[in-house]
């Protein structure tokens, strides 16, 4: 237990909060920027999975399954990918916060500073090593046998030529959201996607599944100019207040961001490698990647929302009161993103595909989805609040079990369903075991 607690130390070295952020708080004015903080985050969030399910459609319009499911394969693998490696942005953003509460720029322009020079170093590495492993790592999820291989090859080897400018982007739009400004990232993220959503269509006609990807670059790229050209504007940005020692600490606290991504990554992988083994003609496959899709909608909404317990958390000397609160509306949003699956499935669907077997296999997948709707919500709402502690190993260990779970469950798994009943599963396990520590957490805070 003692070393699951560590990481709080930090936050015993930092001042006291101004008055405005002590004990007492009031619950009105709590709630109002609680929901002003939700709806910028939701807005940041809402164009991402638009903007792939335009991508989806346009791709779906050359009626090949295959390229869609190679496209999707690929895409899913680059973003589990880059949660691995975007182990940054929750490790600062708590800091950026509580810096920020009480105007403390030095330390977080120190803080900015090291960790662009660690991001960006790291980025450019590893988008080396994708470009170059393509093959090897597209194998992981799709059989060479498969139609969709050749595809996915294609897209995942162009698309990771922006795999530093996504993890930049994220760095920034995370400091940005530390400092409760989250009107500027929704702005630059509008302007960045719809140039990808009009893009994308055009350079397809011209290079295919390529196109896309390059699309999806470029847009990307757009993002960082602009980004950085604010941080820089806002003088945030100083690289001789580099720290070598700051540098080890992020690393060293984003070790349980790391478990917890990969953990989480696997799980998808496994899914996805299992129904491929399930169904090689790709009918499965394809089902899976348009569920995905509609399930990111709502998802959206449940990872925006849970967003802001990192951010509110550690604003507060007693953030028990907040927390409450955050359940509270939380239990709303839990509704809200179940039945934005259901309705969404059966309404947006049809539109992505004709195929009558993968419209068949979807009607048992939507009472499934909805239900890992909700949960998600709850999740997503533990692991922000986790995120506010710095409890980092606490993130790691439950995203861990939660892997081992499923990867035991999903051995027996005979059709689709059964592997989306594990992925409801899965998540539970990871929302039960952070709300058992932060319920610790809480315990002490009270005591003392």
């Amino acid at each position: 237990m003692g070393k699951i607690m560590k990481p709080f130390s930090l936050l015993k070295k930092l001042p006291k909060l101004p008055r405005k952020y002590g004990n007492k708080i009031n619950i009105s004015e709590l709630d109002k920027e609680i929901f002003s903080l939700s709806k910028s985050s939701f807005l940041n969030f809402a164009m991402t999975p638009i903007i792939g399910a335009v991508d989806t459609y346009w791709i779906s319009r050359l009626d090949k399954g295959s390229m869609l499911a190679g496209q999707g394969n690929a895409d899913r693998l680059f973003n589990s990918l880059f949660s691995i490696a975007s182990f940054a942005p929750s490790v600062i953003t708590p800091l950026i916060s509580r810096y920020h509460a009480f105007n403390d720029k030095d330390n977080m322009i120190d803080t900015i500073s090291t960790s662009v020079f660690l991001v960006g170093g790291v980025g450019s590495l590893i988008t080396l090593l994708l470009i170059f492993n393509t093959k090897y790592l597209i194998e992981t999820i799709i059989p060479k046998s498969s139609p969709s291989y050749i595809y996915a090859c294609q897209y995942f080897r162009l698309r990771a030529l922006g795999f530093m400018f996504a993890l930049l982007n994220s760095l920034a739009f995370a400091t940005m959201r530390g400092q409760k400004d989250l009107k500027t990232p929704m702005r630059i993220n509008m302007y960045s996607q719809l140039s990808n959503a009009v893009l994308d269509p055009i350079l397809m006609c011209f290079m295919g599944i390529r196109g896309v990807a390059l699309g999806t670059i470029l847009s990307e790229f757009l993002g960082f100019f602009l980004f950085y050209s604010k941080l820089y504007k806002d003088r945030l940005i100083d690289f001789t207040s580099i720290k070598c020692n700051q540098i080890l600490k992020i690393i060293k606290q984003g070790c349980g961001v790391q478990v917890r991504s990969m953990s989480i990554t696997f799980v998808h992988l496994l899914a996805a490698r299992k129904i491929q083994r399930i169904d090689v003609t790709d009918t499965l496959a394809t089902t899976h990647v348009l569920n995905i899709q509609l399930f990111e909608l709502g998802f959206m909404i449940s990872y925006s929302y849970g967003l802001i317990s990192s951010i509110l958390v550690p604003r507060y000397k007693n953030p028990i009161q907040v927390q409450r609160r955050i359940y509270n509306w939380g239990f709303l949003v839990s509704s809200v993103v179940g039945l934005v699956h259901i309705f969404s499935s059966r309404l947006l669907l049809p539109c992505f595909t004709s195929d009558p077997n993968v419209l068949l296999y979807t009607k048992a997948l939507i009472p499934i989805g909805a239900m890992l709707q909700s949960i998600t919500t709850f999740t997503c709402i533990n692991e922000g609040i986790s995120q506010g502690h710095q409890m980092y190993r606490v993130l790691g260990s439950g995203s861990f079990v939660s892997f081992t779970t499923f990867f035991l469950y999903i051995r027996n798994a005979k059709t689709i369903e059964d592997i989306w009943v594990g992925l409801v599963i899965a998540s539970a396990i990871r929302s039960l075991i952070n709300l058992h520590y932060i319920n610790l957490k809480n315990k002490k805070i009270k005591d003392n």
